[in-house]
């Protein structure tokens, strides 16, 4: 599956979910993706689940920091948006990402568990893990 995700423009959120192995080329392909969406600017929020991922190894310190580089070549690309991170086995990984893109404009939050997760994005946990569901069922 890779990485998929779904803009849901009227709530202004977008659902994302990692699946299998990503390699940091995928990862820098769905930021350029995501950053030239057409109602990137109107988003406030964003729910990533990790739990499926099966690798990340080839994300290391340098490959988060040149993916804080891709968010950062658009201008205000992250400011004032929530990110909610589910992260499972890439929690430090994703703590890392947070720590280094926060200065940035965003807050960015990692949790072990949807529910957490949606609570602090103000978003029900039924809405979330359907919108999860139907992108790793969109195989």
């Amino acid at each position: 599956m890779g990485i998929k995700y779904r803009l849901h423009v009227e709530k202004k959120i977008i659902f994302v979910a990692w699946k299998g192995v990503i390699s940091a080329d995928e990862w820098f392909e769905h930021i350029q993706r995501l950053i030239t969406e057409t109602h990137w600017n109107s988003i406030t929020a964003m729910l990533v689940n990790l739990h499926s991922i099966t690798d990340v190894s080839s994300i290391g310190e340098a490959e988060i920091q040149h993916a804080v580089g891709l968010f950062n070549s658009m201008p205000h690309a992250l400011s004032n948006k929530r990110i909610a991170a589910v992260a499972g086995d890439a929690f430090w990984k994703s703590r890392r990402f947070g720590q280094l893109i926060a200065p940035y404009g965003p807050s960015v939050l990692v949790f072990n568990d949807m529910s957490t997760a949606c609570i602090y994005l103000g978003i029900k946990l039924t809405n979330a893990t359907k919108a999860i569901q139907e992108l790793r069922a969109d195989e």
